[in-house]
């Protein structure tokens, strides 16, 4: 087994916090990573924090839908789809 190098990218893994789906929510900016983060070919997701302003079912759902179109527009660039924590 070798050692890797510092060279060497094992995982990448890119995190995303509050992204705050709602009346707050930032279109331009979810737009935006939509395009540059799939770039990064990611193996992993990682998401914390706020996922909405408030409890409400159709917010998640946005979340969950932005989530899934991240993890769709990764796998047509990389051909990989990163796992989703």
């Amino acid at each position: 087994m070798t050692n890797p190098t510092e060279s060497e990218v094992l995982a990448t893994i890119v995190h995303l916090s509050d992204l705050h789906f709602g009346t707050i929510y930032d279109n331009d900016l979810g737009c935006m990573l939509l395009d540059e983060i799939p770039r990064l070919e990611p193996d992993i997701l990682v998401v914390s924090g706020d996922l909405a302003d408030n409890p409400r079912p159709r917010w998640f759902r946005a979340a969950a839908n932005y989530l899934e179109q991240m993890r769709t527009k990764c796998k047509d660039l990389s051909g990989r789809r990163p796992e989703l924590v």
